[in-house]
């Protein structure tokens, strides 16, 4: 029984371009800007969460990421590591952006990392490698990268409830489409 430890990897760099530039590129999952990218397509699980599945190059292994959180007006993507590193247990990672004082945005990209000590520093310095490289190409990219967006769903239409009782409540609701989905 091997024991789990935990350890944190953050790297922060700073860009020249401004935050709605840099969010252009990053907040796209499954866009190919990471120069160590070789492949990478967009899947969903049975739930319909987005999953990236890629490949990096001179590795026969794929990789599978899930998207778990995004946000436009915070300039904020989380996602969690589903395949592909060895011997890794959790791995959560999080890449969030905020302008800089004196102009241009400050890229801050970590990633909360568990598994067996053995294999912990060697996840841990493999990520710093993979986040200080996407790092140093954002620059090259910005701009030009072929954005492989999501498909976003057709919009529902939207139907508002009125309440007569006091205090007078609206709500506004959408039909139930079939397929599972809350909102």
């Amino acid at each position: 029984l091997a024991l789990m430890a935990r350890d944190r990897v953050q790297v922060t760099g700073r860009l020249a371009a401004g935050p709605d530039a840099v969010w252009a590129v990053l907040r796209y999952f499954t866009a190919h800007w990471h120069p160590w990218i070789a492949t990478i397509k967009a899947e969903h699980d049975p739930r319909g969460a987005l999953v990236r599945a890629f490949t990096v190059a001179g590795e026969a292994v794929t990789y599978r990421e899930q998207l778990t959180y995004l946000s436009d007006s915070d300039r904020v993507l989380g996602y969690t590591h589903l395949e592909g590193i060895a011997g890794c247990d959790r791995y959560n990672a999080r890449i969030s952006l905020a302008g800089a004082e004196t102009g241009g945005t400050l890229v801050t990209w970590s990633a909360e990392v568990e598994a067996s000590g053995t294999r912990l520093q060697a996840i841990c310095d493999g990520t710093r490698a993979v986040f200080e490289a996407g790092l140093a190409a954002l620059p090259g990219v910005l701009g030009r990268v072929p954005v492989a967006a999501e498909p976003m769903p057709a919009p529902a239409p939207l139907e508002t409830l009125i309440f007569d009782d006091l205090p007078r409540l609206a709500l506004t609701v959408t039909p139930d489409l079939g397929d599972g989905r809350l909102c």
